[in-house]
């Protein structure tokens, strides 16, 4: 179990009930719209990766975009990840991984010449088969749009495979 939630009744001899869960749960607004779009991160060291991003809402304190992710783009990214590990530090980027349907987030800590892998986060996929990876986390951003307005997502990223429908509200599983 990595998180652990507090909820405090503040009234008179309330109650202090604590829950814990291997995964964050609820991390998609309600009713929220979701747009297609490329987004990157220093996170991942500035890979593109195609998203659905959540139109009005951000996801940390600088403005960074709530963005989910579909399967493959997640593979890609996991590979993307791996390919950085080589020529870092333990670290210095995430790695990912599948876990059945759940994506495992690592971070790899350097003890004493030992390299160990620190499970911090588990995302299961949403209903329509989509991951916050990083939500409310890893900040986020779109790339810069062209002259015409629209965001090159496929030259880009190298992703040509569509995304789910959108807009659609979310749907949290």
């Amino acid at each position: 179990m990595h998180w652990i939630s507090i909820t405090v009744d503040p009234s008179r001899g309330g109650r202090v009930r604590y829950e814990a869960a291997a995964g964050r749960g609820d991390l998609l607004p309600p009713g929220a719209t979701w747009t297609p779009m490329a987004v990157t991160c220093h996170v991942v060291a500035g890979g593109a990766f195609r998203a659905l991003v959540a139109v009005g809402h951000t996801s940390v304190d600088d403005g960074a975009v709530l963005a989910r992710f579909p399967r493959y783009a997640v593979q890609l990214m996991a590979t993307h990840l791996d390919g950085l590990r080589l020529g870092d530090m333990p670290g210095e980027h995430p790695l990912l991984r599948f876990d059945g349907d759940t994506v495992v987030v690592e971070w790899e800590h350097d003890e004493l010449g030992f390299t160990r892998r620190i499970e911090c986060d588990r995302i299961s996929p949403d209903a329509n088969g989509c991951y916050a990876i990083g939500a409310y986390q890893w900040p986020w951003t779109p790339l810069p749009t062209s002259d015409d307005g629209t965001h090159q997502e496929e030259s880009a990223t190298g992703q040509d495979q569509p995304l789910p429908p959108s807009p659609w509200p979310a749907t949290p599983t």
